[in-house]
């Protein structure tokens, strides 16, 4: 038998539905297993706290995380989850309120997977939500349903807390380093200017609010941090725009952006922290890319009126010239950004480049 007895028939065919699908192949959600897909599962927790924060609905965050028990929890003070859609919101792969944007100018969430995510990769999930003084609540394990009921309570304060535990099956391995979490929500108090969070690990509380934003940060924990010596006083460059949605005459695209630059005598190369929508593209991607095409161009135009190069000269300072030793820091937003990927890394919006490169 040329094929070694293996057969392929009808029999062999599967179909995974839903959260299923999401345990049966969970890198294609969040990238990868062990302690990466841990600290994913975090992210995802998170974002939903900061699309609140931006949209005007929240203050505070509370984070609480014990690796010992391994219980995850994130609790805000927001408006609440819409009791309609509950159900649909913490157990319905792309059922969400973050298409069409009505609710958010700009989100980190796009494809209402991150409840999901943390109900289909947990032993244990639950979340409690209070809005327009009802109460609903949700236990499932390992995406199973346990527990659902709608509750008046017009007593309690609106928000809503989820709680996880990851599992074990699914990562193979929990291991989380508290020095990372923390750097991550520091940072996005900084870029998510004047939220309170409140952050207890293993029984230890951190608390992080910066008004000040992005500048803080830039001053503080890049040109400080890293003891770098500028050449001139950082430059801020803030703008935004609104331009026709080619595919949806009733939803305008909007973008905007926010960055700090300089340069520094002893950077050896270009130093860049991009972020969309107040998360951290590591990978950078197009909001970058018009930057670069802005600076180079500039600094070359002002090269050419002020004739700073002989005449006639074959000498030619190109992109690579001009941005050694530049320090960047930018947040943009879209209310629409094509993520490259579901671990949201990069992106690839055409129409933020040329907004960018063109103001």
């Amino acid at each position: 038998d040329k094929w070694n007895g293996r057969i392929y028939d009808e029999s062999t065919i599967e179909s995974h539905d839903g959260l299923e699908m999401v345990r049966v192949r969970p890198e294609v959600f969040i990238g990868r297993r062990g302690a990466e897909g841990v600290y994913k599962m975090f992210l995802e927790g998170v974002a939903n706290v900061l699309d609140e924060y931006n949209a005007g609905r929240c203050e505070n965050m509370w984070i609480d995380v014990d690796t010992n028990k391994n219980v995850w929890t994130v609790r805000d003070d927001a408006f609440g989850i819409p009791i309609g859609k509950f159900h649909d919101i913490c157990t319905k792969l792309s059922t969400g309120g973050k298409f069409g944007k009505s609710s958010y100018t700009f989100s980190v969430g796009l494809n209402a997977m991150g409840m999901k995510i943390l109900n289909a990769l947990s032993t244990k999930f639950t979340v409690d939500t209070w809005f327009g003084g009802k109460h609903g609540h949700i236990t499932t394990e390992k995406g199973i349903e346990k527990e659902f009921y709608i509750e008046d309570d017009k007593s309690h304060p609106t928000g809503t807390t989820v709680q996880w535990s990851p599992d074990i099956e699914i990562f193979e391995e929990l291991t989380a380093n508290s020095a990372r979490y923390l750097e991550y929500i520091e940072v996005n108090s900084y870029i998510n200017a004047g939220i309170k969070v409140h952050f207890t690990w293993n029984g230890q509380l951190y608390e992080f609010c910066h008004p000040n934003g992005m500048q803080e940060y830039y001053q503080t924990k890049i040109l400080k941090a890293k003891k770098y010596h500028t050449v001139s006083n950082p430059i801020n460059i803030a703008n935004k725009t609104s331009i026709p949605n080619p595919t949806n005459a009733d939803k305008p695209i909007n973008m905007a952006y926010n960055l700090f630059m300089t340069w520094g005598e002893n950077v050896k190369s270009e130093y860049v922290e991009s972020y969309v929508n107040g998360l951290k593209t590591v990978n950078h991607g197009s909001h970058v890319t018009g930057i670069h095409m802005a600076v180079t161009k500039a600094i070359k135009d002002y090269i050419t009126k002020n004739e700073l190069l002989p005449k006639n000269t074959k000498f030619d300072i190109n992109g690579d010239d001009i941005r050694e030793s530049l320090i960047l820091l930018v947040n943009a937003n879209h209310s629409d950004p094509h993520y490259t990927t579901q671990v949201k890394d990069s992106i690839d919006n055409a129409n933020i480049q040329t907004f960018i490169s063109t103001s």
